[in-house]
């Protein structure tokens, strides 16, 4: 990776501080809504000082990745399907914590990868999966994303190794591989790979993004070994956070492939429109849509697939009388009557108006005039709708009571 690409992660780090500050200013210093953070990390939901049990009515903790609020099939799709808000009730942890969390008693509820081998390998018998009984969770199959130029460069044959990749790549395959020791992993891996290739015959270079946590470094892994093993000059590349860096880096070239999971990927390339289902044929025929948008194809679908699903301790589920997710206005308040997420969810490419990353132009110019007259700083005015543009986006959005999806749709615009 080139010293202009580290350079870049550097900047976003320092872009994001920056922001924040400035967010924090244009906002009056506390008018930020609950999404942008309420001191709900420490535990204490209503803000007393007095943490509580986590199996109390009124104290409960959802522990979740922190992008649970502005994630779809987290608390935006509970307040959504189930009419319920998790918001306040929140305990940002790294996914590889949320199982510890929630068998401790830490949290409540948490949310945990189907993935995890918590879960796909019943490795925590004490873990009741809540029911996803009115269908919020959409079809989560592993699949790559390419640029065309990568494809232009390196051939079809690129293409046909991924699928071929994908084809073999189960669930359970997977979970086991993230079962593994953290130094046995590459092991585990190459043993894969010699068990389920070959993958073609190929050559080149191939940088492969892996997100800021553990099972998506890992399957990204599983891919670049299976492309060495094609004959390709295959590395992963840190992009140093979650999708929108992912994105950020394929869009801008810093990496040639990401391996995301569709409905989520669908979500965020759409501006969170909602518009992902269980289908997978229908899903990632709407992905390819709008990564369209951005000159990147998606490639076949894995059959290996991890969503989010609402785990809780068994004796705690059984006390709160929890069993499906249709039941969690037993224990979390009902969603405000005035959210209404359709005024800012429109995709990128709904509208003639809309802008997000990778985005080009004299009205990308515009927009970042009026940010720094505002004061956010999206970085340079030079007409690319980057991550930093992105960042002081959402900054603007969460001072303004918007949902912090980084995308420029009409209710931004006003």
């Amino acid at each position: 990776m080139s010293h202009a690409a580290d350079g870049r992660v550097l900047i976003r780090w320092l872009t994001m501080v920056v922001a924040l500050a400035l967010s924090v200013a244009a906002c009056g210093g506390g008018d930020a809504p609950d999404d942008a953070g309420s001191g709900t990390q420490d535990g204490d939901p209503d803000g007393t000082g007095d943490g509580g049990d986590a199996g109390s009515v009124g104290d409960v903790r959802l522990a979740a990745p922190a992008d649970c609020v502005v994630n779809p099939f987290c608390a935006p799709g509970l307040r959504r399907v189930y009419g319920v808000d998790a918001r306040a009730a929140l305990l940002p942890l790294d996914p590889d914590q949320v199982v510890e969390a929630v068998l401790r008693g830490d949290a409540t509820l948490g949310v945990v990868f189907s993935a995890d081998p918590a879960l796909a390998l019943e490795r925590e018998p004490s873990l009741v999966v809540l029911e996803d009984d009115l269908g919020m969770h959409g079809a989560e199959n592993v699949v790559p994303l390419i640029r065309r130029p990568a494809i232009d460069r390196l051939g079809s044959s690129i293409v046909a190794a991924l699928d071929a990749i994908s084809a073999q790549l189960e669930t359970a395959d997977l979970a086991r591989v993230l079962d593994a020791a953290a130094d046995e992993r590459d092991g585990a891996i190459a043993t894969w790979v010699s068990e389920h290739g070959p993958f073609g015959d190929g050559e080149g270079t191939v940088t492969l993004g892996a997100q800021s946590f553990t099972e998506n470094r890992v399957v990204t892994e599983i891919y670049a070994a299976s492309l060495a093993s094609a004959g390709y000059d295959a590395s992963v590349f840190d992009v140093e956070g979650f999708r929108p860096y992912a994105v950020d880096a394929l869009v801008f070239g810093d990496v040639d492939v990401i391996i995301d999971y569709a409905a989520s990927s669908l979500e965020f390339l759409s501006g969170y429109q909602g518009v992902a289902t269980a289908d997978t044929g229908e899903t990632i025929e709407l992905l390819a849509r709008f990564a369209d948008y951005r000159d990147i194809d998606v490639l076949a679908p894995s059959p290996a697939a991890s969503a989010n699903e609402f785990v809780m301790e068994s004796a705690t589920a059984a006390e709160l009388g929890v069993s499906r997710l249709s039941q969690l206005d037993l224990i979390l308040p009902s969603a405000p009557p005035d959210v209404d997420d359709d005024d800012t969810l429109l995709s990128i490419g709904s509208g003639p108006d809309d802008l997000g990353v990778g985005f080009v132009g004299e009205r990308v110019v515009a927009l970042e005039v009026r940010l720094l007259e505002l004061g956010y700083d999206p970085g340079p005015a030079d007409g690319v709708f980057d991550q930093e543009t992105r960042v002081a986006v959402v900054a603007l959005q969460q001072c303004r009571g918007l949902v912090p999806d980084g995308v420029v749709g009409p209710a931004t615009q006003e």
